[in-house]
Protein backbone atom coordinates (compact mmCIF):
# COMPACT_ATOMS: atom_id res chain seq x y z
CA UNK A 1 0.00 0.00 0.00
CA UNK A 2 1.11 3.46 -0.76
CA UNK A 3 0.12 6.56 0.95
CA UNK A 4 -1.12 9.05 -1.60
CA UNK A 5 -1.30 13.11 -1.38
CA UNK A 6 -5.00 13.61 -1.67
CA UNK A 7 -4.40 17.00 -3.29
CA UNK A 8 -2.81 15.03 -6.00
CA UNK A 9 -5.79 13.19 -6.37
CA UNK A 10 -8.02 15.26 -6.13
CA UNK A 11 -6.28 17.57 -8.83
CA UNK A 12 -7.76 15.19 -11.50
CA UNK A 13 -10.92 14.02 -10.04
CA UNK A 14 -12.85 16.11 -7.36
CA UNK A 15 -15.82 14.01 -5.84
CA UNK A 16 -17.62 17.37 -5.09
CA UNK A 17 -17.20 19.01 -8.31
CA UNK A 18 -17.58 16.38 -10.81
CA UNK A 19 -20.63 14.75 -11.61
CA UNK A 20 -20.54 11.06 -10.38
CA UNK A 21 -21.41 7.84 -11.83
CA UNK A 22 -23.33 9.61 -14.63
CA UNK A 23 -25.67 11.63 -12.44
CA UNK A 24 -27.34 14.73 -13.36
CA UNK A 25 -26.95 16.53 -9.94
CA UNK A 26 -23.64 17.21 -8.02
CA UNK A 27 -22.49 15.69 -4.50
CA UNK A 28 -22.31 18.67 -2.07
CA UNK A 29 -20.17 18.68 1.32
CA UNK A 30 -23.78 20.20 2.56
CA UNK A 31 -25.70 17.26 1.78
CA UNK A 32 -23.24 15.01 3.31
CA UNK A 33 -22.65 17.80 6.69
CA UNK A 34 -26.59 17.39 6.92
CA UNK A 35 -26.54 13.14 6.83
CA UNK A 36 -24.00 13.96 9.91
CA UNK A 37 -25.78 16.38 11.97
CA UNK A 38 -29.14 14.10 11.38
CA UNK A 39 -27.21 11.15 11.95
CA UNK A 40 -28.09 9.79 8.46
CA UNK A 41 -25.55 6.91 7.56
CA UNK A 42 -25.30 4.03 5.42
CA UNK A 43 -22.57 1.86 7.23
CA UNK A 44 -21.93 -0.92 4.42
CA UNK A 45 -21.35 -0.49 0.12
CA UNK A 46 -24.16 -1.08 -1.71
CA UNK A 47 -24.42 -2.26 -5.48
CA UNK A 48 -26.25 0.42 -6.40
CA UNK A 49 -26.71 4.15 -4.75
CA UNK A 50 -28.98 7.35 -5.41
CA UNK A 51 -27.18 11.25 -4.18
CA UNK A 52 -28.74 11.05 -1.11
CA UNK A 53 -27.26 7.55 -0.51
CA UNK A 54 -24.12 8.76 -1.26
CA UNK A 55 -23.76 10.93 1.20
CA UNK A 56 -24.96 9.15 3.80
CA UNK A 57 -22.19 6.80 3.05
CA UNK A 58 -19.78 9.08 2.76
CA UNK A 59 -20.69 10.65 5.87
CA UNK A 60 -20.17 7.25 7.84
CA UNK A 61 -16.70 7.38 6.86
CA UNK A 62 -16.09 10.81 7.82
CA UNK A 63 -17.85 10.12 11.29
CA UNK A 64 -16.24 6.26 11.74
CA UNK A 65 -12.91 5.89 9.00
CA UNK A 66 -12.20 2.99 6.49
CA UNK A 67 -9.51 0.43 6.46
CA UNK A 68 -9.50 -0.31 2.91
CA UNK A 69 -7.48 1.38 0.57
CA UNK A 70 -8.60 3.26 -2.59
CA UNK A 71 -7.75 1.78 -5.66
CA UNK A 72 -5.91 4.67 -8.52
CA UNK A 73 -4.67 4.07 -12.20
CA UNK A 74 -2.46 7.29 -12.67
CA UNK A 75 -4.17 9.42 -10.22
CA UNK A 76 -7.94 8.05 -11.03
CA UNK A 77 -9.91 6.36 -8.76
CA UNK A 78 -11.62 3.08 -10.05
CA UNK A 79 -12.54 2.11 -6.38
CA UNK A 80 -13.10 3.58 -3.54
CA UNK A 81 -15.07 6.65 -4.50
CA UNK A 82 -16.82 7.30 -0.83
CA UNK A 83 -13.77 6.64 0.86
CA UNK A 84 -12.13 9.18 -1.09
CA UNK A 85 -14.50 11.39 -0.82
CA UNK A 86 -14.80 11.23 2.75
CA UNK A 87 -10.84 12.02 2.73
CA UNK A 88 -11.46 15.39 0.86
CA UNK A 89 -14.78 16.55 3.41
CA UNK A 90 -11.88 15.66 6.26
CA UNK A 91 -9.33 17.86 4.80
CA UNK A 92 -6.57 14.38 4.99
CA UNK A 93 -3.94 15.25 3.69
CA UNK A 94 -2.89 11.41 2.44
CA UNK A 95 -5.06 8.17 1.59
CA UNK A 96 -3.88 4.72 1.79
CA UNK A 97 -3.97 3.67 -2.08
CA UNK A 98 -2.76 0.96 -4.16
CA UNK A 99 -1.72 1.83 -7.67
CA UNK A 100 -2.18 -0.15 -10.91
CA UNK A 101 0.52 0.28 -13.38
CA UNK A 102 -0.55 -0.32 -16.48
CA UNK A 103 2.83 -2.16 -18.52
CA UNK A 104 4.21 -0.30 -21.71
Amino acid sequence: MDMQIVELIKANCDPFKELMWGRCERLTKKLVRQCIEESVFVDSPQEFFDLESDAARIAYLVCHGWHDEITCKDKVIIDGWHRFAAAVYRKDTSIGANNVYTEV
